[in-house]
């Protein structure tokens, strides 16, 4: 394979992520609602990038030894031994992430026990940055009804923060504490935004908003969609574009690690029905939060107890 077809397969894998990004969005917020032909479409994207990567990867190979190729597995396996056993390497990667987001709760309210509630800014973007340097190493997700998705990188643009693709402007934020560690989470209250301003949409009609954001400035979202954009009356490729979103009405987000009470199938019903309350109240209310406090545990969550 030469250069040429490298680069081709590199340009031809960027898009179908580009595309895959907007649909996983797209399922993360419309949770069991999501039209079968975007689950699909999801599923066959990963097909294509898989092969794509099995392509670039046989270049790789081709280059080494046989020998080679088994010292470099030998070297990996040495490095990362861990446990052979699944439940094992579960509670263990259980127990690393939510002692991580434990120290950060401790470390943005000191002293804070069960629920601490605060509109306070230095409170809410001390907390915020004290996420965004653990959010990757603690596999910190976003819930919201049925829907949820990873939440790193968390970084912050004025007083906006912005949490993996979210515009988000943070009015309030709850901090619960439990002795146990999977019921722990936070909870942000997110202010209403104005739209992009380059997609038509009825505001009294939508609950969000989409698009791309490239060289400073916020592309459509179907330019976004088909990677190319028109800059200075010239077709541009949208190389390294942000996906963007942003609500346009109240809305509420739980943060915590992957493996909580919260991310916890039975427990569906309940979190939803807080979140629905939530968003038509459109504050936080923690009389209502305490309903969270008879969430399910996992049976396998209790395994070490």
């Amino acid at each position: 394979m030469d250069s040429q077809q490298k680069q081709h397969l590199e340009h031809l894998k960027q898009d179908k992520q580009r595309r895959l990004r907007v649909l996983e969005r797209q399922n993360a917020q419309m949770g069991l609602q999501t039209p079968p032909h975007i689950i699909t479409e999801i599923e066959d994207i990963k097909v294509g990038i898989s092969k794509i990567d099995k392509e670039l990867n046989d270049v790789k190979i081709n280059g080494l030894l046989p020998d080679q190729i088994t010292n470099d597995i030998d070297v990996q396996q040495e490095q990362n031994p861990g446990s052979s056993d699944p439940e094992t390497r579960k509670m263990q990667t259980l127990i690393r992430h939510q002692e991580l987001f434990d120290d950060t709760l401790r470390k943005s309210i000191p002293g804070a026990q069960k629920y601490h509630h605060s509109s306070e800014r230095n409170i809410i973007n001390r907390t915020m940055t004290n996420l965004s340097s653990i959010s990757k190493d603690c596999d910190l997700w976003w819930f919201k009804g049925g829907s949820q998705y990873f939440a790193y990188p968390i970084r912050r643009d004025g007083e906006i923060w912005i949490i993996q693709d979210m515009e988000c402007a943070i009015s309030e934020i709850i901090i619960f504490r439990s002795q146990r560690y999977e019921r722990q989470y936070i909870l942000l209250h997110l202010s209403p935004q104005k739209p992009f301003g380059v997609n038509d949409i009825n505001i009294e009609d939508s609950q969000g908003d989409v698009a791309g954001y490239y060289q400073g400035k916020y592309i459509p979202r179907y330019q976004l969609e088909d990677g190319y954009t028109i800059i200075d009356e010239q077709i541009v490729r949208l190389d390294g574009v942000e996906y963007r979103t942003r609500n346009l009405k109240d809305d509420f987000l739980f943060l915590s690690p992957k493996f909580c009470v919260i991310n916890h199938k039975p427990n569906d019903k309940l979190v939803e029905r807080v979140y629905d309350v939530l968003t038509s109240v459109k504050k936080i209310d923690i009389s209502l939060l305490k309903q969270l406090e008879t969430l399910e545990v996992p049976m396998w969550m209790t395994t070490w107890d």
